[in-house]
C-alpha cells in the first residue's frame, strides 16, 4: 500500500499518476453514471405517472356527470323490466282483491250451511 501511496516518494503528483487514482476516479464514474441513470428513469417514470392521472382524473370526472355507457343502456333496459313488473305486479294485486271477497264469501256462506244445520235459519 505504501507504494501506492507514494510512488518513487513523489507525493501528490504520483498519487495522480498511480493505479489507485485511476480505480478510484472510474469507480466514482461508474456511480455517477449509474445514480445519473436512476435518477433519469425516476423523473420519466413520475412524469408518466403524472400524465396517465391525468387522463384518469379526465375520465372520472366524466363518469361521475355523465356516467358511463353500460349506465345508460343498463338504465334503459332497467326501465323496460320495471314497467313490465309493475304491469304484472298490478294483475296479482287484482287478483288478491278478488281471492279476498271469495274467501268472505265462502266464510259467509259456511256459517249460512252451519246455521241450517242447526236449524237456526
Amino acid at each position: 500500500m505504501e507504494a501506492h501511496s507514494k510512488p518513487n516518494g513523489e507525493g501528490i503528483k504520483g498519487f495522480f499518476k498511480s493505479n489507485l487514482f485511476a480505480a478510484l476516479l472510474i469507480f466514482l464514474l461508474t456511480q455517477a453514471i449509474v445514480i445519473g441513470g436512476s435518477m433519469a428513469s425516476f423523473f420519466n417514470r413520475m412524469n408518466s405517472l403524472t400524465e396517465w392521472k391525468g387522463q384518469t382524473d379526465g375520465n372520472l370526472h366524466r363518469m361521475d356527470i355523465e356516467g358511463t355507457v353500460h349506465s345508460h343502456y343498463t338504465d334503459d333496459q332497467q326501465s323496460r323490466d320495471i314497467a313490465t313488473i309493475d304491469a304484472r305486479l298490478k294483475r296479482v294485486e287484482e287478483d288478491t282483491r278478488h281471492i279476498e271477497v271469495l274467501e268472505s264469501e265462502h266464510r259467509r256462506l259456511t256459517n249460512d250451511v252451519e246455521e241450517l244445520k242447526r236449524g237456526k235459519k
